[in-house]
């Protein structure tokens, strides 16, 4: 089986590109998920008056997201697989007022295979995982401002957990093994190499507008006999 060429979008995340499964048990055997897209949408942008931006959607598993599901990869290929997470938004112009805070940049998670859940188990037997990228967004520029400070630029923000940006750029496997649960990550004779988990940039704050420039023209003092010793 192939899978190919597909993209996922959402307008709080994305998730598999390329395939997507949920508390099921899935099989890729001589198989292959290559060039697929999890893309986030961009984060609103701030209104007039000084309003935050919003953040840029999340992008879950380029190839493959999996969610509380046993997953078996057996002679398989997980290839040039592209999760991107959305630009966080402008913040709106202050005017006389504080400009908005830039957006977050939204965080691109397990470009080749993203698994989440506590009771499920993920082997990978004679398989392939190289060339995946995960790109988290950039931040959103502040809004500027008169007489105040721009607000703050985003930066890349995962949001499950807190505080965690992209990563994973082969595979992700946001609970394997906590205390207490049952979740099993398996990798034997295979190989995962050449992928990229890639932070998106913060973004700088708004600044003040400039204010008009004004055209100051000044009198030339008149050329008088100097007194002595001035030479």
């Amino acid at each position: 089986m192939i899978v190919a060429g597909n993209t996922a979008t959402g307008s709080d995340s994305a998730e598999g590109g390329g395939i997507q499964v949920t508390a099921r048990t899935l099989t890729l055997e001589h198989s292959a998920v290559t060039g697929n897209r999890a893309v986030g949408v961009p984060g609103s942008l701030g209104k007039a008056g000084g309003g935050s931006a919003g953040s840029g959607g999340v992008a879950e598993g380029g190839g493959v997201f999996a969610s509380g599901a046993n997953l078996v990869l057996s002679s398989a290929t997980v290839a040039d697989n592209l999760p991107s997470g959305g630009a966080g938004g402008a913040g709106g112009a202050g005017g006389t007022g504080p400009g908005g805070a830039g957006g977050s940049g939204g965080a691109a998670v397990g470009a080749g295979i993203y698994v989440q859940g506590v009771t499920r188990s993920v082997s990978i037997t004679h398989s392939t995982v190289s060339g995946n990228v995960a790109r988290s967004g950039s931040g959103g520029v502040g809004g500027s401002s008169i007489g105040s400070v721009g607000g703050q630029g985003g930066g890349p923000v995962f949001t499950s957990p807190a505080g965690v940006s992209g990563g994973g750029g082969g595979v992700f496997d946001l609970n394997s093994g906590p205390t207490g649960s049952s979740a099993k990550l398996t990798i034997t004779a295979s190989v995962i190499a050449n992928n990229k988990a890639i932070d998106g940039a913060g973004a700088s704050g708004g600044g003040p507008e400039p204010a008009a420039v004004r055209s100051v023209t000044r009198a030339r003092p008149s050329a008088g006999p100097r007194e002595a010793g001035s030479w």
